[in-house]
């Protein structure tokens, strides 16, 4: 499934479709939930992503679920000690505002809510992290393209940011107002 170079070329080749296709709904006019759930699907299908997740702060500075791909299919969805597992690592990319790739057996004492390779990349707002875009990965993932699907789901977060900040500027006010007064 993943060897040689035809392997590698197909690959780049559906990361650039996803990248052209996740860009385009940035600049789109979708409501959050259906972006969301559209970004992660093109990006799980792009990394080949057993599951994946965003999650996002609220504005109390908690953690919640944006959007989710067949978490219930890999037990973390409903298993309180698996999302406990899960929270720290999320916690840890959120306040250091760096992607992380964590490999059972490779994690040092890191617990792993699955057997899956996990990649966690930061969405920054602003400059400080708002959510992370987690993929569980197949334990078998090539580590050749471990760094390749890290660096895709880098690009693929800031295009949420792009999306996140536009819809912010859209509905404010102020905006509308030094728009206008331009005039």
């Amino acid at each position: 499934r993943f060897s040689g170079p035809s392997a590698f070329s197909a690959n780049i080749d559906s990361t650039q479709t996803a990248s052209r296709e996740i860009e385009r709904l940035a600049g789109s006019n979708v409501p959050e939930n259906q972006f969301f759930e559209q970004f992660l699907g093109r990006i799980a299908d792009s990394t080949h992503a057993v599951a994946g997740a965003v999650w996002m702060l609220d504005p109390q500075g908690r953690v919640g679920l944006m959007s989710d791909l067949r978490l219930k299919e890999i037990g973390l969805e409903g298993d309180s000690s698996k999302q406990h597992q899960n929270m720290p690592l999320l916690v840890e990319v959120l306040h250091s505002g760096q992607a992380a790739i964590h490999v059972l057996g490779e994690t040092g004492d890191k617990q792993l809510p699955t057997e899956h390779l996990l990649l966690l990349v930061p969405i920054l707002f602003r400059d400080q992290s708002i959510g992370v875009v987690e993929l569980f990965l197949s334990a078998d993932s090539p580590p050749e393209f471990r760094l390749e699907y890290l660096q895709f789901t880098e690009e693929m977060a800031s295009f949420a940011a792009r999306y996140l900040q536009w819809r912010d500027e859209a509905a404010s006010p102020t905006n509308h107002l030094e728009f206008w007064n331009r005039f």
